[in-house]
């Protein structure tokens, strides 16, 4: 079973020259937090900059930051695909240096100009909700949507939804190619390939340009699990890195969603 988190973060890691050794950096949202699960995206088309993603084959060595050992070793992409894991994410629980991790690509030359997309989840200590053991944790189900009125913006902010607001989440849920509850047509796998969604508590990024298909979770054999996250719907946003496909004033973001009903 995946572990819960109350943090993502996608990193970006653009191909630039001909070493296959790319040295990973440390950002500072991931500064001394444990880190749960990683996985690399390799299923959605365009990245944050807009450069293709890459989908190869590759390696990943990370070090612990107490101890500096090498506490995963050449972990095969193939084992941490989106792509390909059915939800299923590897636990590291770990605190890495990032700054000391690295990754290995067999073909660097061939895919310049090209990005890997690793999503980290962790422990945001600012978001983490208690949640009850499995078969005391009460919940109910719900939803929220985002029209796209048109294809000038390549940002849009949600709505302010009144019934949601200060619910602690535990799973969101994208859906695809249906009529939402409004009447709308819900956005197509090809769209949602080119859009990362942010969550924000106030002026802080807990879910940052996070993949927006990875939330399309049919058929997958384990479910993303959510701490009890607790977002401003006017804070936060979805990025249109290409607005290819959509329909203005037709299409919809439309997201199931599992809430905390632990009273």
């Amino acid at each position: 079973m995946n572990r819960l988190f109350s943090g993502t973060y996608t990193m970006e890691i653009s191909i630039t020259g001909t070493n296959n050794k790319i040295q990973l950096t440390q950002p500072l949202d991931l500064y001394a937090k444990r880190i749960k699960h990683i996985e690399i995206c390799d299923d959605m088309t365009v990245a944050p900059s807009g450069a293709t993603v890459y989908s190869g084959d590759g390696q990943i060595t990370m070090t612990e930051f107490n101890t500096r050992a090498k506490k995963v070793y050449d972990l095969n992409f193939d084992e941490i695909r989106t792509s390909t894991n059915k939800g299923n994410m590897l636990f590291v629980n770990k605190i890495i240096d990032f700054s000391q991790s690295v990754i290995n690509i067999p073909n660097a030359a061939a895919n310049i100009g090209s990005s890997i997309l690793l999503i980290i989840y962790y422990d945001e200590p600012t978001q983490t909700g208690i949640i009850p053991p499995e078969g005391q944790n009460k919940t109910t189900f719900d939803s929220f949507e985002l029209p796209i009125l048109n294809t000038t913006k390549t940002r849009w902010t949600f709505p302010e939804n009144n019934e949601l607001r200060g619910k602690m989440f535990q799973q969101l849920m994208l859906q695809l190619s249906c009529t939402t509850p409004n009447g709308n047509t819900a956005i197509s796998a090809a769209v949602a390939k080119n859009a990362y969604i942010t969550l924000k508590k106030n002026n802080y990024e807990f879910i940052k340009q996070y993949p927006l298909y990875r939330l399309y979770q049919v058929g997958n054999v384990w479910a993303l699990r959510f701490q009890n996250i607790v977002f401003d719907f006017t804070n936060s946003y979805i990025d249109f890195i290409s607005t290819a496909g959509i329909t203005p004033g037709v299409d919809s973001v439309y997201i199931n969603c599992i809430n905390d009903d632990n009273k």
